[in-house]
Protein backbone atom coordinates (compact mmCIF):
# COMPACT_ATOMS: atom_id res chain seq x y z
CA UNK A 1 0.00 0.00 0.00
CA UNK A 2 1.18 3.24 -1.33
CA UNK A 3 1.67 6.82 1.57
CA UNK A 4 -1.35 7.88 -0.15
CA UNK A 5 -3.51 4.51 0.42
CA UNK A 6 -2.58 4.79 4.01
CA UNK A 7 -4.00 9.04 4.57
CA UNK A 8 -7.13 7.93 2.40
CA UNK A 9 -7.65 4.89 5.06
CA UNK A 10 -6.93 7.48 8.19
CA UNK A 11 -9.50 10.03 6.49
CA UNK A 12 -12.32 6.98 5.93
CA UNK A 13 -12.04 6.14 9.87
CA UNK A 14 -11.56 9.81 11.05
CA UNK A 15 -12.79 8.90 14.18
CA UNK A 16 -10.50 5.94 15.15
CA UNK A 17 -7.59 8.14 14.09
CA UNK A 18 -8.63 10.74 16.16
CA UNK A 19 -8.80 8.73 19.14
CA UNK A 20 -6.15 6.94 18.51
CA UNK A 21 -4.14 10.65 18.28
CA UNK A 22 -5.63 11.38 21.28
CA UNK A 23 -5.03 8.19 23.50
CA UNK A 24 -0.92 8.93 22.44
CA UNK A 25 -0.79 11.90 23.18
CA UNK A 26 -2.38 11.38 26.48
CA UNK A 27 0.31 8.74 26.94
CA UNK A 28 3.17 10.79 25.72
CA UNK A 29 2.28 13.34 28.23
CA UNK A 30 2.21 11.42 31.28
CA UNK A 31 5.65 9.63 30.46
CA UNK A 32 7.48 12.76 29.84
CA UNK A 33 5.70 13.91 33.13
CA UNK A 34 6.75 11.00 34.89
CA UNK A 35 10.24 11.18 33.53
CA UNK A 36 10.33 14.51 34.41
CA UNK A 37 9.51 13.87 38.38
CA UNK A 38 11.76 10.83 38.30
CA UNK A 39 14.52 13.35 36.95
CA UNK A 40 13.96 16.17 39.66
CA UNK A 41 13.80 13.90 42.78
CA UNK A 42 16.25 10.85 41.81
CA UNK A 43 18.92 12.05 39.72
CA UNK A 44 19.76 15.81 40.03
CA UNK A 45 21.35 16.41 43.30
CA UNK A 46 20.43 19.02 45.93
CA UNK A 47 20.58 23.00 44.90
CA UNK A 48 23.56 23.46 47.69
CA UNK A 49 27.14 25.20 47.25
CA UNK A 50 28.82 21.79 48.58
CA UNK A 51 26.35 18.79 48.08
CA UNK A 52 29.25 16.90 47.84
CA UNK A 53 29.38 16.95 51.98
CA UNK A 54 25.60 16.00 52.25
CA UNK A 55 24.83 12.79 53.73
CA UNK A 56 21.42 11.16 54.58
CA UNK A 57 20.31 9.13 57.70
CA UNK A 58 18.20 6.40 57.77
CA UNK A 59 16.66 4.27 59.98
CA UNK A 60 17.52 0.37 60.06
CA UNK A 61 15.10 -2.52 61.58
CA UNK A 62 15.09 -6.47 61.09
CA UNK A 63 12.18 -5.30 58.55
CA UNK A 64 12.96 -2.68 56.85
CA UNK A 65 16.79 -2.02 55.21
CA UNK A 66 16.47 1.62 55.32
CA UNK A 67 13.55 3.40 56.15
CA UNK A 68 12.93 6.83 57.64
CA UNK A 69 13.35 8.13 60.96
CA UNK A 70 10.78 9.91 62.95
CA UNK A 71 10.85 13.61 63.71
CA UNK A 72 11.83 13.21 67.36
CA UNK A 73 14.36 10.82 66.92
CA UNK A 74 16.14 13.96 64.23
CA UNK A 75 15.43 16.12 67.13
CA UNK A 76 17.38 13.79 69.59
CA UNK A 77 19.59 13.27 66.73
CA UNK A 78 20.40 16.99 66.17
CA UNK A 79 20.59 18.30 69.79
CA UNK A 80 23.49 15.55 70.04
CA UNK A 81 25.32 15.83 67.03
CA UNK A 82 29.07 16.00 67.47
CA UNK A 83 29.99 15.06 63.84
CA UNK A 84 28.39 17.03 61.57
CA UNK A 85 28.15 20.35 60.79
CA UNK A 86 24.56 20.63 61.27
CA UNK A 87 21.35 18.53 60.30
CA UNK A 88 18.57 19.28 59.11
CA UNK A 89 14.85 17.24 58.13
CA UNK A 90 13.53 16.68 54.83
CA UNK A 91 10.92 13.78 54.47
CA UNK A 92 10.48 12.50 51.23
CA UNK A 93 6.71 12.92 51.70
CA UNK A 94 5.06 15.40 49.06
CA UNK A 95 1.88 16.81 49.00
CA UNK A 96 -0.47 18.67 46.69
CA UNK A 97 -2.22 21.79 48.35
CA UNK A 98 -5.50 23.77 47.33
CA UNK A 99 -6.83 27.05 48.57
CA UNK A 100 -10.36 28.09 46.97
CA UNK A 101 -9.64 31.81 48.02
CA UNK A 102 -5.92 32.90 48.04
CA UNK A 103 -5.81 36.78 46.23
CA UNK A 104 -8.67 36.35 44.93
CA UNK A 105 -8.27 32.69 42.95
CA UNK A 106 -7.98 29.26 43.80
CA UNK A 107 -4.31 28.10 44.18
CA UNK A 108 -2.43 24.76 44.19
CA UNK A 109 0.77 23.82 45.10
CA UNK A 110 3.31 21.21 45.41
CA UNK A 111 4.72 21.20 49.03
CA UNK A 112 7.31 19.20 51.26
CA UNK A 113 7.72 19.50 54.50
CA UNK A 114 11.54 20.20 55.91
CA UNK A 115 12.89 21.36 59.39
CA UNK A 116 13.24 24.79 60.54
CA UNK A 117 17.18 25.18 59.78
CA UNK A 118 16.80 23.30 56.25
CA UNK A 119 17.44 26.34 54.26
CA UNK A 120 20.09 27.01 56.06
CA UNK A 121 22.00 23.65 55.93
CA UNK A 122 21.24 23.52 52.40
CA UNK A 123 23.31 27.25 51.80
CA UNK A 124 19.97 28.47 50.42
CA UNK A 125 18.99 32.19 50.68
CA UNK A 126 15.60 34.01 50.58
CA UNK A 127 15.26 36.28 47.65
CA UNK A 128 12.31 37.92 49.51
CA UNK A 129 11.78 37.80 53.55
CA UNK A 130 13.68 35.51 56.03
CA UNK A 131 14.77 32.05 56.55
CA UNK A 132 12.70 30.35 59.34
CA UNK A 133 13.77 30.41 62.91
CA UNK A 134 14.42 27.74 65.24
CA UNK A 135 10.86 26.17 66.51
CA UNK A 136 8.74 27.63 63.23
CA UNK A 137 8.46 24.30 61.82
CA UNK A 138 6.02 23.15 63.68
CA UNK A 139 3.23 24.64 66.01
CA UNK A 140 -0.08 26.27 65.01
CA UNK A 141 1.05 28.63 62.32
CA UNK A 142 4.13 27.19 61.01
CA UNK A 143 6.70 29.36 58.69
CA UNK A 144 6.54 28.67 54.67
CA UNK A 145 8.95 29.09 52.61
CA UNK A 146 8.19 29.45 48.74
CA UNK A 147 9.91 28.43 45.71
CA UNK A 148 10.94 31.65 43.29
CA UNK A 149 9.07 29.93 40.67
CA UNK A 150 5.51 29.84 42.75
CA UNK A 151 5.56 33.14 43.66
CA UNK A 152 6.45 34.10 39.95
CA UNK A 153 3.68 31.91 39.03
CA UNK A 154 1.25 33.48 41.90
CA UNK A 155 1.79 36.62 40.36
CA UNK A 156 4.82 37.91 42.14
CA UNK A 157 3.66 39.92 44.87
CA UNK A 158 6.53 41.57 46.94
CA UNK A 159 3.98 41.94 49.59
CA UNK A 160 3.51 38.41 49.89
CA UNK A 161 5.61 37.86 53.14
CA UNK A 162 3.53 37.77 56.18
CA UNK A 163 0.58 36.46 54.20
CA UNK A 164 -1.37 33.24 55.14
CA UNK A 165 -1.10 29.90 52.73
CA UNK A 166 -2.48 26.32 53.87
CA UNK A 167 -2.60 27.79 57.17
CA UNK A 168 1.50 28.47 57.10
CA UNK A 169 2.68 32.01 57.39
CA UNK A 170 5.10 32.90 54.02
CA UNK A 171 8.77 33.74 55.81
CA UNK A 172 10.30 33.70 52.49
CA UNK A 173 10.66 33.26 48.99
Amino acid sequence: MTGFGSVRRLRRHWKLTAIAVFSLSIAMAVGVLALSLSDTFLLIGPAAPEADRLVTIYSRSATEAAGEISYPDYQYLREHNHVFTDMAAAPNSISINGEPNFGGHEVKVLSRPVSDNYFAVMGIRPALGRLPRAGEDIGERPAAMMSYACWKRLGADPNIVGKTLFGQTIVGV
